[in-house]
């Protein structure tokens, strides 16, 4: 090597030496730093080249082989072979982000040379249960199960990993992305219902949970369910008139949905500690209590709905009443 003074020589017995190395000495690390050299001055060498794709299969030294081989298979448009190389970094790798970064690598070279949108799908789900918080991970398989029609396999994605979560804001965000999945374009209302509640349980200040176990409950009919999701967004609720509108819908759930007007004439009052002047609350309390025959809550009531009358003869028919 130091007599040989053109580059092409130089190369050609660094090449020679390398393969002595590896061949017939079994030094395949100092062989690899032989190759290394060599592609320093000749990128494309094909006996190298060829010398590495041996070597990325000894398990020792596969990842260096694979960092070297990279460069290579990008200029040389090697995409296939190129997914291998980001397959075994990503074996290798600890870092959590590391891995994610190389299965998106992966996931573009399926669907961007391979045109596989598919096999792109199921390597971003890979990326998913590396890191289920990804919202670049999230964001492509949606892009992909909304141009396929894969959401029955993208609920599969979500909920082979949620219930696994640890950290407990992305475990009820995917339990949120599912139950929008199953709601809106998979119609299993049963299973939304099950990962909203799930989300609940997790974080019960959650307005849009709140809201859609609402509507699911309505549909469904579970009124017991439902009362107790309003009554805990009443208490989520700070303007007054939205909290009355909201004890309005319990005491309507109770009295018409339940039969149950003890537990309507609570809700009624629950209005009156809001708005102790409330005109409809009065008026159904005046109604529930004569139907119940409670005539001292009726007669506090309508003693109540006096003091309130500016107008004479309005305030003359009510203490008809009372009597």
């Amino acid at each position: 090597l130091e007599l040989a003074t053109d580059e092409a020589e130089q190369i050609a017995l660094r090449t020679r030496l390398g393969l002595l190395r590896e061949q017939q000495l079994g030094n395949v690390e100092l062989a690899i730093e032989t190759y290394r050299g060599v592609l320093d001055g000749d990128p494309t060498n094909a006996q190298v080249i060829e010398a590495l794709e041996r070597l990325i299969h000894e398990p020792e030294q596969r990842a260096a082989v694979a960092d070297m081989l990279q460069p290579i298979y990008e200029r040389q448009d090697e995409w296939q072979k190129l997914v291998e190389v980001f397959e075994i970094q990503r074996e290798e790798a600890v870092d959590q982000h590391r891995k994610v970064e190389l299965l998106h690598r992966i996931a573009g070279l399926h669907q961007d040379r391979g045109g596989d949108a598919g096999e792109a799908f199921r390597t971003y789900a890979r990326a998913f249960e590396v890191n289920p918080g990804d919202e670049r991970t999230i964001g492509h398989m949606h892009r992909i199960a909304e141009a396929l029609g894969l959401w029955v396999e993208l609920v599969d994605v979500y909920r082979g990993q949620v219930y696994d979560i640890a950290d407990m804001a992305v475990a009820t965000a995917v339990h949120k992305r599912v139950a929008k999945v199953l709601l809106g374009q998979v119609g299993d209302i049963e299973g939304a219902r099950g990962h909203y509640e799930a989300a609940y349980e997790n974080d019960d200040t959650d307005l849009e949970v709140i809201e859609a176990l609402e509507e699911i409950y309505k549909q469904t009919a579970q009124w017991h369910e439902l009362v107790a999701v309003l009554q805990r967004k009443s208490e989520l609720t700070e303007a007054a008139q939205a909290k009355k509108d909201l004890f309005f819908q319990i005491s309507a759930v109770y009295e018409d949905m339940l039969g149950d007007q003890e537990r309507a004439v609570e809700s009624f009052l629950a209005v009156l500690e809001v708005d102790e002047v409330d005109p409809n609350a009065l008026d159904a309390l005046e109604r529930i209590y004569m139907a119940l025959e409670r005539w001292e809550d009726l007669l506090e009531v309508l003693e109540k709905k006096a003091s309130l009358q500016t107008e004479l003869n309005a305030k003359k028919d009510i203490y008809y009443v009372i009597g």
